[in-house]
């Protein structure tokens, strides 16, 4: 009678990672013999990965999170089994945009919306809605100490204060860990808004 060998556990990969773009990570791992396929896990997601590296774009920003990486022989293996995960924690850079939220005046006319912002030099920069939500964002490092939101002429893309449509005061950056300003409902030209967490 020939007794079959008692399958053989696949050894751990040894995974490294990095953040590569605010909230996009990078994984990666040797080759483990004998493995078909490896499985990445987290925040209750299982990806299988042919590949010996995995990118993700994750929700949130200055957020702590864990993955393992797992090995799998081929599935039905009789003289294999999946590796023990290995566990890789990686924490998402802070997030980088000072956003502004229109109200529904401000939207009309297919609007642009544009930041001037200045301390002893001034500059604009355009606002983009990257992700459809209607919220527009800049890159927080571009802004000086004082900023205006403005609603612009889109039939320009100038910005200037000859293409201005309407604008808020005058304010401050915020240094208290808030990044998304509301324009007040109903409000056009400096009716006010308030400073929020996005």
């Amino acid at each position: 009678t020939t007794i079959a060998p008692e399958p053989t556990k696949l050894a751990t990969p040894s995974a490294t990672g990095s953040v590569i773009n605010y909230k996009s990570v990078n994984l990666s791992w040797e080759a483990v013999e004998n493995a078909e396929y490896y499985t990445v896990s987290y925040d209750d997601k299982v990806e299988t990965v042919k590949d010996i590296q995995y990118t993700a774009t994750l929700d949130n920003y200055d957020t702590t999170y864990t993955f393992s990486v797992t090995a799998h022989p081929a599935d039905g293996s009789k003289l294999y089994l999946a590796s023990d995960a290995d566990v890789v924690e990686l924490t998402t850079k802070a997030d980088p945009y000072i956003y502004l939220k229109p109200n529904g005046n401000w939207k009309i006319d297919n609007a642009r919306f544009a930041v001037y912002t200045w301390d002893s030099e001034n500059v604009w920069y355009d606002m983009k809605d990257s992700d459809g939500d209607g919220i527009y964002e800049v890159l927080k490092t571009n802004l000086k100490s004082n900023i205006i939101f403005c609603r612009m002429n889109p039939g320009s893309t100038a910005n200037d204060w000859g293409n201005k449509w309407n604008q808020t005061s005058d304010l401050t950056l915020p240094t208290d860990g808030n990044n998304l300003y509301t324009v007040k409902d109903g409000t056009w030209d400096k009716g006010g808004g308030t400073w929020s967490k996005k």
